[in-house]
């Protein structure tokens, strides 16, 4: 996703999270940040989260953060 994005929609996500839960953040220091980037998401929930996603569900909701990439660079 990551990586699509950045490619195909000039966007750099430094961000990602599940309610509380950083699935994923550039700014922290360390390789754990990178181990995570060829793991499915709900390999990385699980790691962070004390809750299983419900069997029942089929999604998992999040939010981005992060920059477009363009002549005037902007926050989303």
């Amino acid at each position: 996703m990551i990586d699509y994005l950045a490619k195909e929609k000039g966007i750099e996500v430094t961000l990602v999270t599940a309610g509380q839960f950083a699935l994923y953040n550039a700014y922290l220091p360390g390789d754990k940040q990178k181990a995570r980037l060829t793991k499915k998401i709900e390999e990385v929930y699980a790691e962070v989260s004390p809750d299983p996603i419900p069997p029942n569900r089929k999604y998992l909701q999040m939010e981005l953060g992060g920059s477009v990439k363009d002549d005037d660079e902007k926050d989303f």
